[in-house]
């Protein structure tokens, strides 16, 4: 290395740490007379700063001291996630603003961002006043606008008895992957035609109903 160094320029970086003058040169007198950093003497923080001017001095000198202070400390980090924060949210109220259902027109209700740690991703979820609901693009609630709406007979109505309240109960399955995306609650009758009646008066009601959300 030393040899190296003769020739091509500086290659060796003298770091004494929980080492004394004494024991560097009884170990190799070379590296006694060169300049090294003792970590007893210099903070931990600034060591990392030298050895950068050594080893990429164009870095070194293209931004001042201060900047690469911040990046050791974490500070530079948190300035950044700060603005990216302050950004989401200006365009969060952006899209408020302009953004409306694509079926009907119904104005932007709600939005917000998921962080998702596993995956290394942030998803955007957004409601509109009409129900419709998506995340990243992806529709997770159709509009009742939509043709594609889905339609009574898509449900699979069901009843069941219950003796406790001495009511029947009328539930709907969804038989199609976008009935699965729209969700009747239970109804209950003195009979299960009550019931029935009343599940299916609900769908109508969800159907023609624009403030869902």
């Amino acid at each position: 290395m030393i040899s190296k160094e003769i020739i091509g320029g500086k290659v060796i970086l003298p770091l004494w740490h929980g080492v004394t003058a004494e024991q560097v040169r009884n170990y190799s007198l070379p590296l006694t007379d060169r300049l090294a950093l003792k970590t007893s003497e210099i903070d931990a923080d600034d060591i990392p700063i030298r050895i950068l001017k050594i080893v990429r001095p164009d870095i070194y000198d293209e931004y001042p001291r201060s900047h690469h202070e911040k990046l050791l400390t974490g500070e530079a980090m948190q300035e950044l996630h700060g603005e990216i924060e302050q950004i989401r949210e200006e365009l969060c109220e952006q899209a408020e603003r302009v953004e409306a259902c694509p079926h009907c027109n119904a104005p932007l209700t709600r939005m917000g961002h998921e962080d998702i740690p596993d995956a290394h991703t942030i998803v955007c979820h957004k409601s509109f006043d009409c129900g419709y609901s998506e995340t990243d693009g992806w529709m997770t609630r159709p509009c009742p606008s939509d043709p594609k709406f889905p339609k009574l007979e898509d449900f699979e109505l069901k009843t069941k008895w219950d003796e406790g309240r001495n009511v029947w109960w009328a539930f709907a399955v969804a038989k199609t992957r976008m009935a699965m995306k729209v969700s009747l609650t239970p109804t209950h009758g003195k009979t299960e035609e009550e019931a029935r009646e009343r599940l299916a008066e609900k769908y109508c009601q969800l159907k023609s109903d624009r403030n869902l959300g």
